[in-house]
């Protein structure tokens, strides 16, 4: 049974992913690394443990294996990092919150990865592995590939890259035929990446867009890694592909709605907010610096009760609270700016459950004129 070694800080998610393949593999937890521990088939570690222990499993790598799987598990915010820092020991990633299926498949393919190019009589798989884990690449749109530097130079592909790439399995690959498939503007940084790959050099994904014979244009991510003989000499390299074309189209939508988003309420008469139950700003149009004269920055580190004073400091945060309680509010209060003015505005707030968390949305109108006219009248009235 293959061992499996993880190495990540967060109990909810270590527990989860002991949950997800403990029925699977050996599943061995540590806190802590050391240059006796026993070599296991494939490493799961996230950040906290990769800044601990990088360079260790790098020395672990080069004096045990030749291949030795590090999957990480990291936030999206966290991935350049990744990618900058640790791109030479980690083979692939996934993003928390972790999916069974998506788990499970690529620590699949990692071990599968790892079996293909070492282990040559276990290559002769049953027909029932075949068409599992070729299930698994139609359903992970996953393709890997295997090269050899040797003579002759060969390079395969799986059944998976060949319906990524649209061709033919008739089609015998090589360099040539990949970088006509790949879209014009980016085949010079793919030649780049495969020829740092070729020359033993640990890159970062490569991510692509390729047209396929059809004329269909299509995202894909590709990562690699060179493989060295016990002498130190590179002799080919394995990698996966995948074909990223929805979630590039995802992002893209969540791009045009978040900037759609942004245009509405900067487009707003008055000022909008948004913030937690701890005060602190998460949202903000540019009406919001514009009137109050403070930069994103500083925004940022204020509160809202920050922008009054006096009485009505203390009536803006009782109906603060009250909003949180009863779900909706609104207040007369003066605005006080940063360069001292003090403005008559009408607030609205409304509860809502914004990041996972309870936060108030609101508008603020300036009613310094309405006040004007109002006092004008009163005076009017009195004489």
């Amino acid at each position: 049974m293959k061992k499996i070694l993880i190495l990540v800080k967060d109990i909810h998610i270590r527990l989860q992913i002991e949950q997800i393949l403990n029925q699977y593999y050996e599943i061995v937890v540590q806190e802590q690394l050391d240059t006796d521990s026993e070599l296991f088939d494939l490493c799961i570690a996230d950040l906290f443990y990769l800044d601990r222990y990088g360079k260790l499993l790098v020395k672990k790598t080069k004096n045990h294996s030749l291949f030795f799987p590090v999957l990480v598990v990291a936030e999206k915010n966290d991935l350049c990092i990744v990618c900058d820092q640790y791109g030479t020991i980690t083979n692939e990633f996934i993003l928390a919150p972790i999916t069974e299926t998506e788990l499970k498949v690529r620590v699949f393919l990692l071990l599968k990865l790892k079996k293909s190019m070492y282990d040559k009589s276990e290559r002769r798989e049953t027909t029932h592995e075949k068409y599992l884990f070729d299930q698994i690449q139609r359903m992970a749109h996953i393709g890997f590939w295997e090269s050899c530097s040797m003579h002759p130079p060969w390079l395969k592909w799986s059944d998976g890259m060949y319906r990524i790439f649209g061709v033919s399995k008739d089609i015998k690959p090589d360099a040539d035929i990949l970088l006509q498939l790949i879209h014009p503007d980016d085949r010079k940084s793919m030649k780049d990446w495969i020829d740092g790959t070729n020359n033993g050099k640990q890159m970062n994904p490569q991510n692509s867009r390729i047209i396929r014979p059809d004329g269909d244009l299509r995202f894909v991510r590709g990562s690699g890694k060179p493989v060295f003989n016990d002498a130190g000499v590179v002799i080919g390299s394995i990698g996966i592909v995948q074909d990223i074309t929805e979630q590039k189209t995802v992002e893209r939508e969540l791009v045009e709605e978040s900037n759609l988003s942004k245009q509405l309420v900067d487009s707003l008469p008055g000022i909008f907010y948004l913030f937690n139950r701890e005060g602190r700003y998460l949202r903000w149009n540019e009406q919001h610096k514009i009137i109050s004269k403070y930069n994103d920055e500083e925004l940022s580190k204020l509160n809202p009760i920050d922008f009054f004073d006096g009485e009505d400091k203390k009536r803006v945060a009782e109906r603060i609270e009250n909003v949180f309680k009863t779900g909706c509010g609104s207040v007369e209060a003066k605005f006080v700016t940063k360069d001292g003015r003090k403005i008559d505005y009408y607030f609205t707030g409304r509860k809502i459950l914004y990041d996972n968390q309870l936060c108030l949305i609101g508008v603020g109108i300036d009613i310094s004129k309405r006040k004007a006219i109002e006092k004008a009248l009163y005076e009017n009235e009195q004489k």
